[in-house]
């Protein structure tokens, strides 16, 4: 089959708790009307005292609340049982689903993914429990510029240009073909928490790691290719892969805002786990639908390294 890989879009709302009106600015550079998760995050490290630069042009804002399902039209769904089962035909079927459904959304949900629920949920108690520290012992985490692992730690940037900034808190650490996430971590964390972290979300990104193969080879069956051609790159890894927490606080000016705005990724895969939250949402038939969150479920959407790779023809934009 010789499918359409649709771009996929999204981009990222956040929670609003409390309105801008109460927002106030004491002289010892603290806010008041704002949540603890706020004044613990990086995002006041020098903002004006409305916050006015998390601020987005009108034609930016949020046309839809982060939490509003009710229109949502679901996101096509993959059982991936059916290929660890080894069964060949059902593989193949599995693999044209999967390809076709890419074509289509440029997302997918997938269930039987071999990561279990209670990893899931280890991994993610690990994250808000680093979130959740002073933001002094966070940035003990941050990776200075003239490091090797400059572009990783605590704190990053996004990587996107928006005309707003974005209301988001990040960690994020290179997990393979080598793990680097030890050396922060042992500066934020006592030796005890930073081992359950560290092991936490090794354990976790592992099972991606195979998940992420899983896909690839799935893709390349449902293309009608060898099934080593996305692989086979990157010596039968899922190749140079990121590790990344990212976190919005309580937000006063949701309606204003976005924790990441609408941006495609440039990578090969990427795969999400959304809590219960939310936040999530992609740009389909241009209208932007929330993505309601299913903690036995992983998204996977396709980069724009898979658009172009040979065997798949970019269609037109119509998005973790």
């Amino acid at each position: 089959m010789n499918p359409v890989a649709t771009k996929a879009f999204m981009q990222e709302t956040s929670n609003d708790l409390i309105q801008p009106s109460t927002l106030a600015r004491g002289l010892s550079d603290n806010y008041s009307g704002l949540r603890p998760e706020v004044v613990k995050s990086k995002l006041l490290r020098g903002a004006t005292s409305g916050l006015s630069e998390f601020i987005w042009p009108k034609d930016q804002w949020p046309s839809v609340p982060h939490d509003d399902f009710h229109l949502a039209q679901e996101l096509p769904c993959v059982d991936l049982s059916d290929f660890r089962t080894g069964d060949a035909e059902q593989r193949q079927k599995t693999a044209e689903v999967l390809a076709k459904t890419f074509s289509e959304w440029g997302f997918v949900l997938v269930t039987n993914h071999g990561v279990s629920a209670e990893i899931i949920k280890r991994m993610q108690n690990q994250a808000l429990k680093f979130f959740e520290m002073p933001l002094e012992q966070k940035e003990k985490g941050v990776v200075p510029s003239s490091s090797k692992y400059e572009g990783f730690g605590y704190g990053v940037e996004s990587g996107f240009y928006y005309a707003g900034k974005p209301w988001i808190d990040r960690f994020q650490c290179r997990w393979s073909p080598a793990c680097e996430i030890r050396e922060p971590m042992e500066k934020v964390f006592c030796p005890s928490d930073a081992e359950e972290f560290i092991n936490t979300i090794e354990v976790y990104n592992s099972r991606l790691d195979k998940l992420a193969r899983k896909i690839l080879e799935l893709c390349a069956i449902g293309l009608g290719i060898a099934e080593d051609t996305f692989t086979k790159p990157f010596g039968g890894t899922a190749g140079d892969c990121i590790a990344r927490m990212n976190y919005y606080p309580p937000c006063p000016l949701s309606s204003l805002t976005l924790g990441l705005g609408a941006h495609t990724d440039p990578n090969l895969l990427t795969i999400l786990s959304q809590c219960e939250v939310g936040g999530l949402q992609v740009l389909r038939n241009d209208t932007w639908i929330s993505v309601q969150p299913k903690p036995d479920m992983l998204i996977v959407n396709i980069g724009d390294t898979f658009e172009i790779t040979p065997g798949i023809i970019v269609g037109e934009s119509t998005f973790s």
